[in-house]
């Protein structure tokens, strides 16, 4: 019945931004370690989360936010805004390889998250049009559903 439950929900976020906890969430790609650090101390002056994580609904796959999510979880952030979409299902998002030497399928990306078998840094770029959101302020979500 909690599985039941767990699927309704599931379908009813489809294409919305919900506040997830980082942890649950599995990344495909490495990240650039100086990146991480910039944006870490730019999330924190600024106080707010601005850019949602793309991820597939079903998997918790990160398909785009890599570096947002180890900045919210380096944060101690209980919740992260995440658009959350059907990936395998939909067409409204491409990827598409930015290594030559390296292919990359939808189905590949998620096969590798659930694994822990990250491609290096840089190796995929999903092609979407993000929807439009607002600031998340970062004491909310350090806070929420405590």
């Amino acid at each position: 019945m909690k599985h039941l439950i767990w699927k309704a929900l599931l379908k009813n976020m489809s294409n919305q931004i919900a506040l997830i906890d980082p942890k649950t969430l599995k990344p495909h790609e490495k990240v650039n370690y100086l990146r991480l650090f910039w944006l870490l101390i730019k999330i924190s002056i600024d106080g707010v989360f601005t850019k949602p994580i793309l991820i597939d609904l079903e998997s918790k796959t990160i398909l785009d936010g890599h570096h947002r999510h180890l900045v919210a979880q380096m944060l101690g952030l209980k919740r992260v805004p995440c658009w959350c979409i059907q990936y395998l299902q939909t067409n409204a998002i491409s990827v598409e390889p930015r290594r030559a030497d390296i292919s990359v399928s939808k189905e590949e990306i998620v096969e590798r998250a659930s694994l822990g078998n990250l491609y290096p840094h840089k190796t995929t770029r999903h092609i979407y049009t993000a929807p439009n959101s607002s600031s998340f302020p970062l004491y909310e979500l350090k806070t929420i559903y405590e």
